[in-house]
């Protein structure tokens, strides 16, 4: 059996989290601190072995627009063991740019390289489908996570693109 690899789309993942800790009272990331790292870590890594059928972990890539220099939580992230930073850049408008292009070249580079036989992708964004795709037809198996909370009305927030071209869900 191969490994498999964790792409987290950082921008995703805490706007999801903050909307479900607040009840949708807020979508502003500065609302939520993540006070463990490694304990998330260690969930999203446990979700997609359970998700994809495989324990064997290459790494978790995370991916994040910086402004100027790291914050705290990214230099917490970039010390855990097994967990790469990739950062992206922040615009003028607070909009985190490069990450997708970033998430995509890893995506492909790992599968050409045949580094992994599986990908579990936490992100919601349709601009992935193309390295979903590429990835998928040098044999990767791909899963896209997301998060919901179904109780309070919010959706995984995810493109029908990217649901429909995942191996799971």
């Amino acid at each position: 059996m191969g490994r498999f690899a964790v792409l987290i789309d950082a921008g995703y993942l805490l706007s999801q989290s903050v909307q479900i800790l607040s009840k949708q009272q807020s979508k502003s990331r500065k609302d939520l601190q993540l006070t463990d790292p490694q304990g998330l870590i260690t969930r999203i890594v446990q979700h997609a072995a359970e998700t994809l059928g495989n324990p064997q972990l290459l790494r978790v890539y995370w991916y994040d627009g910086v402004s100027h220099k790291l914050t705290a939580e990214h230099e917490a992230l970039s010390l855990l063991p097994d967990v790469q930073f990739r950062p992206g850049t922040i615009s003028k408008s607070g909009q985190q740019k490069g990450v997708d292009s970033k998430i995509m070249a890893d995506l492909i580079e790992l599968s050409a390289n045949q580094a992994i036989t599986d990908a579990a992708l936490l992100t919601g964004d349709g601009d992935l489908v193309v390295g979903i795709d590429l990835a998928q037809r040098r044999g990767v198996r791909v899963a896209v996570l997301g998060l919901e909370d179904t109780a309070i009305g919010l959706s995984h927030n995810q493109s029908f693109e990217v649901v429909c071209v995942a191996d799971r869900i």
